[in-house]
């Protein structure tokens, strides 16, 4: 390979390189100043401790 040709794809690499790095900096700025939107909120849970047992079958007895 001739000399010239090796220069010319060592400026391409690294013009492509630089644009690659100033456009994944843009989307990345992108995406950091405007976040996803969050789903609408229902009503609040309570703050109580949570009831993670069934309940227990009331058991009647007759007389």
């Amino acid at each position: 390979m001739n000399t010239r040709a090796v220069h010319l794809a060592a400026v391409t690499g690294k013009l492509l390189s630089a644009v690659l790095a100033v456009v994944a900096t843009a989307v990345f700025c992108y995406f950091l100043l405007h976040p996803a939107t969050s789903p609408p909120a229902h009503s609040p849970a309570p703050l109580g401790p949570a009831n993670t047992q069934p309940a227990a079958p009331e058991y009647r007895v007759s007389h």
